[in-house]
């Protein structure tokens, strides 16, 4: 076992001091305030002092923080034992520091009882280490995926002066045809911005003139 787990295991054993009041520490490495986690753990540690956990489990708790805890000193856990019945047993827990409540904790316990089975049945998926990783993923998209900083000619299709050539995105393509016939349009054209590419640049016309 490894000394960090040997640690969390020490702060979660609680002193007794009473029937129903324990005493936890906190560990000294510098912290400004005591962490949330541990208040929680040692919490429960405390609630589950007070019940017989090996029949009755806890299966639910509400909590909150009320102040900030001080690493310096201990903290008080007061339990107070709401209710045993005969399938749930309920707790209430304070933490305790300077003699003001920081942390207050309802947890319910529950014994386990045959009930109605509703769980809906795990579909047949692939197991995660079967799934392709980051790299085959890439290999197979990157290709298909269009380049962000935008296609240019190609030398040939310079060379040709081919302005349209199937290297030429349609992005650009849009520029092209914009700047081909946005100034000669005829005066009412109605052309819609996703209707540009139709427009010939030969003429540089419209083509809703071509069309009449």
């Amino acid at each position: 076992m490894s000394s960090a787990v040997q640690d969390l295991l020490a702060i979660l054993d609680l002193e007794r001091l009473e029937l129903n009041l324990f005493r936890g520490r906190s560990p000294q490495v510098g912290w400004q305030r005591v962490f949330g986690g541990q208040v929680i753990g040692q919490a429960l540690v405390a609630a589950c002092r007070t019940v017989d956990v090996a029949g009755r489990p806890p299966h639910s708790l509400h909590a909150y923080f009320l102040l900030p805890g001080d690493p310096k000193v201990p903290i008080i856990y007061e339990v107070d034992r709401i209710r045993d019945g005969k399938s749930f047993t309920t707790r209430r827990v304070v933490a305790i520091q300077h003699g003001q409540a920081i942390y207050t904790m309802a947890v319910s316990f529950h014994r386990d009882e045959p009930g109605m089975s509703h769980q809906a049945k795990m579909p047949e998926v692939t197991k995660p280490e079967n799934l392709p990783n980051e790299a085959h993923i890439k290999e197979r998209v990157l290709p298909l995926m269009p380049d962000p900083g935008g296609a240019t000619t190609s030398a040939s299709a310079r060379s040709n002066g081919d302005p349209w050539s199937s290297t030429v995105t349609s992005a650009k393509k849009s520029r092209m045809a914009a700047s081909m016939c946005g100034s000669a349009r005829p005066r009412g054209c109605r052309m819609s911005p996703r209707s540009i590419n139709a427009c010939s640049p030969t003429p540089r016309t419209c083509c809703c003139s071509t069309r009449r």
